[in-house]
């Protein structure tokens, strides 16, 4: 490993040669993420409250709901992330939106089950 003075003179040096700086790089891209979390935990945040309201009003739903709602989360992320990315993506959608849709479907499982 590098020191940490190496590391830090490092994001104040061009990334490729005539590029911005690395630190440039590094804030623009961790600012795109930050985008993709927080539009994925919102849609998931209220999709879960919604699903929460209405099984905590209704034991019929309740008691339809919930097995597959766990059964969801049994699955692997990195099992559905292909396929969201690239179905979306035939469909005309973002990459970032299919990101957010995959946060969002990380988001509710806590949310309803919590909720």
């Amino acid at each position: 490993m590098p020191h940490i003075h190496d590391i830090v003179h490092a994001l104040f040096q061009p990334a490729q040669v005539n590029g911005p700086w690395l630190l440039d790089i590094l804030v623009r891209d961790s600012l795109f993420t930050l985008k993709e979390a927080a539009v994925g935990f919102s849609i998931g945040a209220i999709v879960g409250f919604a699903i929460a309201v209405a099984l905590s009003q209704s034991r019929f739903l309740e008691r339809g709901f919930i097995p597959y709602v766990v059964a969801s989360q049994t699955v692997p992320l990195l099992a559905i992330a292909p396929m969201v990315v690239v179905g979306l993506g035939t469909k005309g959608v973002k990459d970032w939106v299919a990101v957010a849709i995959l946060a969002a479907y990380l988001t509710f499982f806590p949310v309803t089950i919590n909720g």
